[in-house]
């Protein structure tokens, strides 16, 4: 029964059954070991003569018992043969030895005149003694048959009680083996998905890492840009000033030409000239000054939300590590608990 009950279990199954069957069977028969190994002729002739002084007869059942144990196909044999040895010499104490030969005294001649008077003893009366004492010795043997199965059928239940809190310590295990692998199945989808998850955020990290370079290469270029225009804004300035200057030498000179029109008609021409291109100029000039002050704030606004981008590229990329060192240690704690639940496996194995 129980080779079926494993048999139609898993693998797992079938092992620490068999295990706990083994196990089982040498606890058991390692109690009976000792007796099975000492049961002689002697000891079984020892317990019928122990039996038959307390006025007892002795059977194989209360053989057995005398001994603690035993086969019944070991004692049976001993038993018939201590049967036949006390029968003979019963006989040979019965019989009369003439005086001629008590004086050898031996055993052997005692045996041939015993085989002589059987020879000679033929009569009905001996037929008869011969027939009822085959008739006890068949109704003793079926009383003691009837014990022998009497005992075996208390064995054979002690056994089916047995094997039934077997069966339920096999269940027992079996759903404890189940339970540990499940538990370390869901251990080992944990670590997985743990891992995947790691993995991405290892990704996640490479990619805002290269994100926050190209960012800081933006903003490197933004800021030569910006000191290009810098530069160039400074030099508008400094032509706008020097042509201010002019424009106030000019003007000064003008009106300096205008007192002096009819003296210098010729120079406040020339200088009319050089007030005109001087006021385009200027204009020219302002006018570039402007387109460059507001391609300066321009850039400058860009310069400010690069390093607010790279500011938040560099805040991913310091949480994506933090969450790459969680996930990393997340694995090593469940690549403990995964040899925890293998140590706990094989302790309950």
């Amino acid at each position: 029964m129980l080779s079926a009950i494993a048999f139609s279990r898993p693998a797992h199954s079938v092992v620490v059954s068999n295990w706990y069957r083994f196990r089982y069977y040498k606890q058991y028969s390692n109690t009976k070991e000792y007796t099975l190994a000492t049961i002689t002729y002697e000891a079984v002739a020892a317990a019928c003569e122990k039996i038959e002084a307390a006025g007892k007869k002795p059977t194989q059942a209360s053989v057995r018992k005398a001994l603690g144990g035993g086969s019944f196909t070991t004692i049976g044999p001993f038993l018939t043969q201590w049967k036949e040895a006390k029968a003979e010499s019963e006989e040979l104490s019965m019989v009369e030895v003439p005086d001629d030969l008590e004086v050898a005294g031996s055993e052997m001649v005692a045996k041939l005149w015993t085989a002589a008077m059987r020879e000679a003893s033929t009569g009905h009366a001996e037929l008869q003694r011969s027939l009822l004492a085959a008739q006890e010795e068949i109704k003793a043997a079926e009383a003691e048959t009837q014990e022998i199965a009497t005992s075996l059928e208390a064995d054979i239940e002690g056994l089916r009680d047995q094997l039934g809190a077997l069966e339920a310590k096999h269940g027992e295990i079996d759903a404890q083996f189940r339970a540990e692998h499940e538990a370390r199945t869901v251990a080992e989808r944990d670590l997985a998905v743990t891992r995947e998850r790691a993995e991405a955020e290892g990704k996640r990290a490479a990619k805002a890492e290269q994100r926050a370079d190209q960012l800081q290469e933006t903003v490197t270029a933004s800021e030569r840009a910006s000191a290009d225009l810098r530069k160039r804004y400074d030099d508008v300035t400094s032509q706008l000033s020097e042509t201010r200057a002019e424009l106030s030498a000019a003007t000064t000179a003008k009106d300096s030409l205008a007192a002096e029109l009819s003296k210098a008609e010729d120079r406040a021409t020339k200088a009319e000239a050089r007030t005109a291109k001087a006021e385009e100029r200027s204009d020219k000039l302002e006018a570039a000054q402007e387109k460059l002050r507001e391609k300066l704030d321009t850039v400058q606004a860009d310069h400010a939300s690069l390093r607010a981008d790279l500011a938040n590229a560099r805040a991913e990329r310091t949480q994506a590590h933090e969450r790459l060192k969680e996930a990393q240690e997340h694995i090593k704690e469940l690549e403990g608990g995964g040899a925890t639940a293998g140590s706990a496996k094989k302790s309950g194995g």
